[in-house]
Parts: C-alpha cells; structure tokens; sequence
C-alpha cells in the first residue's frame, strides 16, 4: 500500500498464509514465510515487491519448518533462515540465494532447547545473530559459533547495529545492548513496566 495507508492490495495470493516477510535491501523483492498448502509446512517464496513471479524456495522434502522468519544479508545475495533437520535432532542455521537453489546448512546446533526463529546479519554480511536457548549466538558463515550472553533471564531478538559494534536484544521485558565482539559491556537500556520486543536501530543523521 501507499505510505498514507491507500491502494492496499494483496501480493501474496497463492502462497498460503503468511507469518513474516522481509524486503531485499534494494526495495525491488519480498522474501515471506508462509504455509504452504498442500503440505502444511512453513516455507519462504520470494517474488517481486508488486506481487510478481512470487515462487517457492525451500523444498519441502528437505527440511520440517521450525519458524516465522527470513533475513536478507545486506547485498541481497543471500536469505537466512531457522529450521529444524526431519528428525527434529538438529537446528539448522541455513542459507538460500534468493533466486533458487539448495540451502546450506551454516551451524548446526542440538535440538533439545528452546529456540525462536528471528536473526539477524551483521552489517558486512560476514556474521548472523540468533537466539537459542534463551541465549545470544552468532555464528560465521563457516559455522563457527560464539555464545554472547548466558544470563539468569532469557534473551531474544539480536539486531546488530549500523557500525557492528554493538548488537541489541530483549532480555527479560527490558531492551539491552552489548558488544557483538563478545558480549561484553551488556546495558539496559529501557525500564518501561510494559514488555519490549523487535530493538530497531536507526543510522546517526
């Protein structure tokens, strides 16, 4: 629709309900995760912005959907995503080319914890931050992990900031910010009585 709330329209007919979408960094693509009819699972279609050539990226027969939400790397060449392997024994940190292709499994992590979908990459597109056990990870694009943060309180929705430097998440109901470097120097930022969610960074003017 229109910035002023006009010319609504829907984009996504035939893709099954939708539960997250996401632009591609030029503005010219939507990424969305919808369920897919025939098979009822969570998968990601991507097509253009004004809902044209919309198709199915993730193949059914090789992942069980374990989330609502995709990322787009910051050049557009690359969509991230969470699933769970089909015997459920694995959480997967995968990557997909927009315009089709097999997925690639980046980590793999155990899936006896709980785990929610969101992540988010590092501004150089070199890094993606996830939640999984109520933990902060990030991972390489070779697998290598890191564990940010490992508090009494359960932590969730990493953003990274515009430089890198820092990554902000919701621990408990209050918003956060730490070093991505480490997980050092971790502030509270927020102490609304109200619960936070989805940080947002916005770039110095």
């Amino acid at each position: 629709m229109d910035g002023d709330g006009g010319n609504a329209h829907a984009i996504t007919a035939g893709t099954g309900l939708v539960s997250g979408l996401a632009w591609s960094p030029d503005g010219t693509r939507i990424a969305v995760v919808a369920v897919e009819p025939e098979w009822a699972n969570t998968e990601i279609f991507v097509g253009g912005a004004d809902g044209s050539g919309f198709a199915q990226l993730t193949p059914t027969s090789q992942y069980v959907a374990a989330g609502y939400h995709v990322a787009w790397s910051p050049d557009g060449a690359t969509l991230a995503f969470l699933r769970r392997t089909f015997n459920e024994q694995k959480i997967c940190v995968c990557t997909l080319p927009p315009t089709g292709g097999p997925a690639r499994i980046v980590a793999e992590l155990p899936a006896d914890r709980s785990q929610t979908p969101y992540l988010s990459w590092s501004p150089d597109g070199a890094q993606i931050a996830f939640e999984y056990g109520g933990d902060i990870y990030v991972t390489d694009l070779t697998g290598v992990l890191r564990n940010l943060t490992n508090s009494a309180e359960a932590e969730y929705w990493p953003t990274w900031s515009p430089d890198g430097a820092m990554i902000a998440f919701v621990r408990g109901s209050d918003i956060w910010t730490m070093s991505s470097a480490d997980g050092s120097g971790a502030s509270r930022i927020t102490s609304d009585p109200g619960a936070e969610f989805f940080p947002f960074w916005l770039a110095a003017p």
